[in-house]
């Protein structure tokens, strides 16, 4: 019984953080589903507490994050660097 317990507690642990993650993703829930290669219905369910995260989703998930955030992390490099180069008042043009 107490096993049983502990299994469906780390289970909803589970599923809050995944709630989380996609509520904190840098796009919808429709592009993130097509990045993790899982359905968009799945994450509407989970979201609505219908369906419970499974850790293969939930890999599938954080895969989909991290190459978001590599691609993010470069993007915003490059627009620092441009933003670098463009003369502002303050360096006239240096």
């Amino acid at each position: 019984m107490k096993r049983a317990y502990q299994i469906d507690r780390v289970r909803k642990n589970l599923t809050r953080a995944v709630r989380e993650a996609i509520a904190a993703a840098p796009c919808s829930e429709r592009a993130l589903a097509r990045a993790a290669g899982i359905s968009n219905v799945t994450l509407v369910q989970l979201r609505q507490g219908r369906f419970a995260a499974t850790p293969a989703l939930a890999r599938k998930l954080a895969q989909a994050l991290d190459r978001w955030g590599l691609a993010c992390r470069s993007a915003a490099m490059a627009l620092r660097a441009a933003a670098r180069r463009v003369p502002t008042p303050r360096t006239r043009g240096r």
